[in-house]
């Protein structure tokens, strides 16, 4: 099993510190937690549950939930013990974060998402143009094939205008208004995430969007999670292309993979005019280069 997290914070950095501090931990226990609940429920099926009456059960299905249940509870607690640890301070504590994390097992990805952060996967897609002058003569024909990394966008953010988190804002008692951007009670640009404990009462929460297990195809060669400086200036298809065109460069170069594909992609990024925090993570799927141009006799 893989971990990965970006925590985006604004209003101070505790909030983000403590919650990459701490996921890693509650995860553990959650997973250790729901895990043994899963392995010892009490079944009512007579012979097949044993003499105790224990039922013992494990599959990629049931990890898989465990995973997913722990997830959502680890930002949670997160969110509770930040709450807890800053309550004396409510009137002068502004901190908060947003929050996307992935997991990734047995050829499967599961994605969180609190607030604007972004995951994204580049997955290889063929074009091909026939050619005319092989169709007229009737012989076999060559198409040729151009590749591309094409972006699917895995998050939904959570905006304070979107149309479910307005209505729970509204119903909570807050009010949505655009100052630059729309901002709950006109303050918070996002309408979930961990920390900012002045706007909880307002409809703002630590629960966060799961996308349900996603199964990884040999075409798909990047998962890419980031901040939203990171897509102030760029598109999930330009952080694509990025990645597509730094594989010219490190065939030739050698270059390590991860590290400067996210640096990359940074550098775009701020080269481009972003304001924002920049954080990225960029997580290879296999390990050779995808060949990104190519011509097949068909």
């Amino acid at each position: 099993m893989g971990v990965a997290a970006v925590f985006d914070g604004h209003g101070g950095k505790e909030a983000s510190e403590m919650a990459s501090q701490r996921i890693l931990d509650y995860l553990l226990l959650h997973v250790i937690f729901n895990t043994y609940k899963n392995l010892f429920s009490h079944s009512k099926e007579h012979e097949e549950a044993g003499p105790y009456g224990l039922k013992f059960k494990v599959d990629d299905e049931s990890t898989h939930g465990i995973l997913e249940k722990a997830l959502l509870r680890t930002i949670q607690d997160i969110d509770s013990e930040f709450s807890q640890a800053h309550t004396d301070l409510l009137n002068d504590y502004v901190s908060g974060s947003t929050a996307i994390v992935v997991l990734w097992m047995n050829g499967k990805i599961l994605v969180g998402n609190l607030g604007d952060s972004k995951a994204l996967v580049c997955s290889r897609k063929a074009h091909f143009d026939q050619d005319n002058e092989g169709l007229k003569s009737c012989r076999l024909f060559v198409r040729d094939f151009v590749t591309r990394l094409q972006a699917e966008e895995l998050t939904n953010d959570h905006h304070p205008d979107r149309d479910d988190e307005k209505a729970r804002i509204h119903a909570a008692g807050g009010v949505v208004l655009t100052v630059g951007v729309p901002r709950v009670n006109g303050i918070l640009a996002v309408s979930r995430s961990i920390g900012d404990i002045r706007l909880k009462r307002y409809g703002v929460i630590a629960e966060p969007e799961v996308t349900g297990w996603r199964r990884l195809s040999n075409e798909d060669w990047y998962v890419v999670i980031g901040s939203d400086g990171i897509f102030e200036r760029l598109s999930p298809q330009d952080v694509c292309d990025i990645l597509r065109g730094k594989h010219a460069v490190e065939n030739k170069t050698s270059i390590d993979s991860s590290s400067s594909l996210a640096d990359c992609i940074v550098y775009n990024a701020f080269s481009k005019g972003s304001s924002d925090n920049l954080s990225v993570i960029v997580i290879p799927l296999r390990q050779e280069s995808p060949s990104m141009e190519q011509k097949e006799q068909m």
